[in-house]
């Protein structure tokens, strides 16, 4: 027997998406065009994704739950050498994000 993924009401998805990880979400977003819908009409999974986590600071005024998580968990620039890094910002405030201790040396020096 099949089962209909669309005979599942989207309160009892985002019920489940709701326990997720924002990286999750990420990921998920990309299975179907409904988890997609589901997820960028629904602030809350991203809200409680990232309450999940525990210690992830709300996002800076300007930025989006779905954009933050985009900018914590996928790869983005170096800011002092432009290299491709999935290391966490070293500033989440001033969304400043370099790939080793070196670039943070010369970035503050």
């Amino acid at each position: 027997m099949k089962f209909a993924f669309d005979q599942i009401s989207p309160e009892i998805i985002v019920e489940i998406l709701g326990w997720l990880s924002p990286y999750d979400l990420l990921t998920v977003k990309l299975v179907s065009s409904r988890f997609l819908y589901l997820i960028q009409h629904n602030a809350i999974c991203w809200i409680l994704a990232r309450q999940n986590l525990g210690n992830i600071p709300p996002p800076p005024s300007g930025l989006s739950e779905s954009a933050y998580a985009s900018y914590l968990f996928c790869k983005s620039k170096c800011l002092c050498c432009n290299q491709m890094t999935d290391v966490l910002p070293v500033s989440f405030s001033f969304r400043v994000r370099t790939c080793s201790e070196t670039c943070t040396r010369q970035l503050f020096a």
